[in-house]
């Protein structure tokens, strides 16, 4: 059993994974790390590239068509682990980020989840932590209702644009782009929803996790670089922004008027982990 499993998911990502997985394995951290990495059909050299690193990775290469949520599943459901660290491939671990979030996950028990600061490659701030969405987060962010408005303006409350992203905090939900999560938790509020394709995964397992008495933090002392591309916002009537549209629609049927608000928390699992 590990202390943490760090798990990446790679689809066409060549240009990206040799720094993700070099900057895990160039962690500081003296305890013990699974490194597991999903290809899902990568066809621009991500393989090759994998291979590269022998069995210092465990590689699962995977064929087909597949929701990152699925690929996710595979290592959850089957690794024994106390923390699940899940990365994108185009994050850059600074090389005490695995031992800080360790550290603050074994101080914050009542801690499902806990996501670092996200900064572009210039330094730039991701807006990465989030409010739950409002009906009106949907219509304006995902209808053609965003047309009439500056992309500056659109859901500023739901991307928390007005609050100071050098505080740690309690929040809704993060990004999956980097997110460690406590193993137990996960498994007791059930693993990530596979009918979400791609999007929505991690806001609906951190509702999740806040509905049965967990938090989720926010904890920018560990800053992680992310070559966010942000594919959805950039087209509206692009692919990724259409299977944005069908996971969010998805989200609203399946929490209804709850998946708008954090959920009460008087219910607590927390108790029911073996410390």
């Amino acid at each position: 059993m590990s202390d943490v499993c760090v798990l990446v998911v790679t689809s066409n990502h060549a240009a990206f994974v040799r720094e993700c997985i070099q900057s895990i394995l160039n962690s500081r951290y003296s305890g013990n790390i699974d490194i597991v990495v999903v290809d899902n059909a990568s066809a621009d050299g991500t393989k090759a590239i994998l291979r590269t690193f022998g069995n210092r990775i465990r590689l699962i290469e995977r064929f087909g068509t597949h929701s990152l949520s699925n690929n996710i599943n595979i290592v959850l459901q089957t690794t024994k682990t106390k923390y699940f660290l899940i990365l994108n491939p185009d994050t850059v671990l600074p090389s005490n980020g695995i031992d800080k979030l360790y550290d603050f996950m074994e101080k914050h028990l009542d801690a499902g989840a806990c996501a670092p600061q996200l900064i572009f490659p210039d330094g730039r701030l991701q807006l990465s932590c989030r409010r739950f969405p409002t009906p009106w987060t949907f219509l304006v962010r995902r209808t053609p209702i965003r047309w009439f408005f500056l992309s500056a303006k659109r859901g500023r409350r739901h991307l928390m644009a007005n609050w100071n992203h050098g505080q740690m905090r309690q929040v809704d939900w993060t990004l999956g782009a980097c997110i460690i999560f406590r193993a137990e938790a996960v498994k007791l509020v059930g693993y990530f929803d596979e009918r979400f394709h791609l999007y929505c995964e991690d806001m609906d397992i951190c509702h999740r996790l806040w509905r049965h008495g967990w938090r989720i933090y926010y904890n920018p002392e560990i800053v992680v670089v992310h070559n966010h591309q942000a594919k959805s916002d950039k087209a509206f009537l692009s692919w990724q922004s259409l299977l944005h549209f069908e996971s969010m629609f998805l989200y609203v049927v399946k929490h209804k008027l709850q998946g708008f608000r954090r959920p009460n928390t008087a219910h607590s699992l927390k108790n029911e982990v073996s410390k």
